[in-house]
């Protein structure tokens, strides 16, 4: 199983990394290693890009996360649009299956734009889809379709290097 993989792309203009996206891969490629799955890491399974984005409490976060959803060609929220953001991840997962071809995959990213992503191909709603990921969770998609198998809302298991 490969983990994250993707070309590696650049980012928007200006549009600095954030060490929390930096953190998330590096918490991500310690957890598998000590599970002993093979993975590798690439730049470009980064979140949507709202490096510009001031802290503000969880009520006004998720109106402006259901305006970017509601908007996806307008930009509402951060350095690019929802539209920008699912098409960048549609990139990195062609690219992805193109190299891995057998097997099981696993492209691990972020919460928001994996939300685009899923919502887009699976026909359903993203901001409800949103709601139910929590920190760490996953959804299994199809390899024929890309259509939506299952929600995994939260995984308990403690694989936390020591």
């Amino acid at each position: 199983m490969s983990a994250v993989g993707g070309p590696a792309r650049a980012l928007p203009a200006g549009a600095p990394r954030s060490e929390l996206g930096a953190q998330g891969h590096r918490d991500c490629g310690d957890r598998l290693k000590k599970l002993g799955t093979p993975f590798e890491v690439t730049e470009c399974l980064y979140e949507h890009d709202r490096s510009n984005e001031l802290f503000v409490e969880a009520e006004e976060f998720q109106a402006a996360v259901a305006s970017f959803f509601n908007r996806p060609d307008e930009l509402e929220m951060g350095r690019e649009t929802a539209s920008q953001a699912e098409m960048q991840l549609d990139e990195a997962v062609q690219w992805t299956l193109s190299r891995h071809t057998a097997g099981n995959l696993a492209i691990v990213a972020h919460g928001t734009v994996s939300t685009l992503y899923v919502a887009q191909r699976a026909g359903v709603e993203p901001m409800p889809l949103w709601r139910r990921l929590d920190l760490a969770a996953f959804v299994v998609l199809s390899l024929s379709d890309l259509g939506m198998l299952d929600v995994v809302e939260r995984v308990e298991a403690d694989v936390t290097p020591e």
